[in-house]
């Protein structure tokens, strides 16, 4: 493998808002830590799940709602399910099919300003919102944005999403029927790895540890790191866009940490078939590898409009997240001990993607303790 000459098609693209302008003050290049704490409220899923059962869960399958509650996509039973903020079922919508209120392909789940939950349908091309009764709000066809991997909803009619092309991944922002660029981000062409097991004629490899596009919004606020750095460019609606840094430096990628990321190798499922492991080795044989380890691994903004940037971590490393604000940059880092944080609820409790002994999926809720 290759961890030399990774090269990227672009870079960050200058924003709709105006040209970005890096902060006056750098954050340190040791860790502050932050006397945070994380308090277990409760978990479903798992084995034993009494609330719901979750075959598949992804981070984009989950979101908090209006009232402190959780909804998520059930992707056994094609439904919306909301939770109350103390972990109980409160209501199931939707149903498989292709008709007004029905899931084909649910891509992904998101909170609407309004108080409304927004499912992106893939199979349907359209964006189906459903009311705190779990009915029927609104649909809306949008069959030209492509494959979405992310989206945020800002109002009825404007929306911010992220979609992968083969040489690049891009985040756009759609008023009405018009969409612009806010960000992107090339790459290279995946590699091809021919006869690599599991019932696969061939599959595509991407580089090891290059940067990725990543981003959140929340109340007119936009963030974005696309290049991997220890660094968070903060969009303000109608204001002009600035870049936290701190002065940390990104870890040197070896063979060994790849072959630390894979593990004993990617598990995918073959025509409903039953799940098996692709070969590390072979992979490891093709594929690309940026120079350096990326930064982060995930963006979110808090009630609080805080940003946690979530660390990228190898699975047998420790979890933690650098705290950023919009008026004084880095402020620390969380230990965030066994939790993942995927998202939060609007009363600022973290949503966690888990999973049990049995590796079945597991959404935990914490609450998070400040001191006073």
């Amino acid at each position: 493998m290759n961890f030399l000459g990774l090269a990227l098609t672009a870079a960050l693209v200058t924003e709709v808002q105006g040209s970005v302008q890096d902060s006056a003050s750098i954050g340190p290049a040791a860790d502050r830590p932050l006397a945070y704490a994380l308090k277990r409220l409760f978990a479903i899923g798992g084995t034993n799940g009494s609330v719901v059962e979750l075959g598949t869960l992804h981070p984009q399958d989950i979101t908090g709602a209006a009232g402190a509650r959780l909804v998520l996509i059930d992707r056994l039973e094609f439904q919306v399910v909301v939770v109350s903020p103390g972990g109980v079922l409160e209501r199931r919508a939707g149903r498989r099919g292709q008709g007004p209120g029905e899931l084909s392909f649910p891509g992904l789940i998101a909170s609407d300003p309004g108080g409304l939950v927004a499912v992106w349908d893939l199979g349907r091309r359209t964006l189906l919102r459903f009311d705190a009764n779990g009915a029927l709000a609104r649909e809306t066809l949008l069959s030209d944005i492509g494959l979405v991997q992310e989206m945020r909803i800002l109002g009825p009619d404007e929306l911010i999403f992220s979609r992968g092309r083969q040489d690049s991944l891009l985040l756009f922002r759609r008023r009405g029927n018009a969409t612009t660029v806010v960000a992107a981000i090339g790459r290279s062409l995946p590699r091809t790895l021919e006869n690599p097991g599991c019932g696969l004629t061939d599959l595509p490899v991407r580089a090891i540890f290059a940067p990725s596009l990543l981003w959140d919004h929340r109340a007119g606020l936009t963030v974005v790191n696309t290049d991997g750095s220890f660094a968070i460019s903060f969009h303000p609606d109608g204001d002009s866009a600035w870049v936290a840094r701190r002065a940390a430096v990104r870890r040197r990628s070896t063979s060994a940490l790849a072959r630390a990321s894979l593990g004993t190798g990617p598990t995918v499922s073959v025509s409903g078939g039953l799940p098996c492991s692709l070969p590390t080795d072979r992979i490891l044989a093709v594929a690309e590898g940026a120079p350096t380890l990326p930064a982060y691994a995930r963006l979110l903004i808090a009630p609080d409009s805080s940003v946690w940037a979530i660390r990228y971590h190898l699975p047998s490393e420790p979890r933690s997240a650098d705290v950023y604000t919009s008026s004084k940059g880095y402020l620390g880092t969380v230990t965030l001990g066994p939790a993942n944080p995927v998202g939060f609820r609007t009363d600022g409790a973290v949503i966690s993607l888990e999973a049990d002994a049995d590796e079945v999926p597991l959404i935990v809720v914490y609450q998070v303790l400040k001191p006073s």
